[in-house]
């Protein structure tokens, strides 16, 4: 499932307002948030393969080297791999996985 960070679901699941959560990627998963790189990696394990391997690979680094990793990809994506004008419009199918 997905959820905004300014959504009402994820105050829920946090248990704090929008204005307090970080500026980067979360995942919750078994009542651990998981944040930055931490949050890649474990998202990976959902993934195909490469992904899934890499991600356990990254698993090798030190948690400090991932996320400084994490904030340069972060902070270049859009140079790299451009922006889009228009947003994506899920599938009726993938917009049920969706929370507000």
């Amino acid at each position: 499932m997905f959820a905004p960070l300014q959504g009402e679901s994820y105050a829920k699941l946090a248990g704090r307002p929008a204005d307090e959560t970080p500026g980067s990627i979360l995942f919750f998963e078994n009542g651990t948030w998981y944040h930055e790189s931490a949050a890649v990696l474990r998202i990976s394990r959902y993934l195909g393969q490469p992904w899934r391997f890499l991600g356990y690979l990254g698993y090798v680094l030190p948690t400090f080297l991932r996320d400084v990793l994490y904030r340069f990809i972060a902070r270049r994506r859009y140079r790299w791999f451009g922006k889009s004008e228009a947003c994506y419009l899920p599938t009726p199918e993938l917009k049920k996985r969706f929370l507000a």
